[in-house]
């Protein structure tokens, strides 16, 4: 049996992206917590760390789309087929899902410690 999996968009809420972008490293600010070199790294790294922790969440407020050619959901197929199966929905919406539970976390762990805390 096939099923047909549809790559779907990658939309996070703008409080989620102006977040994510606050954790890019900047020359300006060099002692700031702020482990990224760019918003894809974060990006990602929320996502892995959603999925890792299993925290999925909704997005709230306004959304931004994640531009295509930074992050490709279609790469993520492997990890995701299943799911996405067993959910009925797409891939960007299971990673978008991700990403705002990764998200929720980072925020989590700020209040407690670094970023890096949850790494290590």
């Amino acid at each position: 049996m096939t099923f047909n999996i549809l790559e779907g968009s990658l939309t996070i809420s703008k409080s989620s992206e102006e977040f994510l972008n606050d954790l890019v490293y900047s020359k300006n600010e060099p002692l700031k917590d702020a482990p990224f070199e760019s918003m894809v790294e974060a990006f990602r790294f929320a996502f892995a760390l959603g999925l890792s922790k299993n925290e999925s969440r909704e997005r709230v407020g306004a959304t931004t789309n994640i531009v295509r050619s930074a992050f490709t959901s279609m790469d993520y197929i492997d990890l995701l087929k299943e799911e996405a199966t067993a959910e009925d929905c797409s891939l960007g919406q299971l990673i978008s899902g991700y990403v705002e539970g990764g998200v929720h976390l980072i925020r989590e762990q700020i209040k407690q410690g670094t970023i890096l805390d949850l790494i290590s």
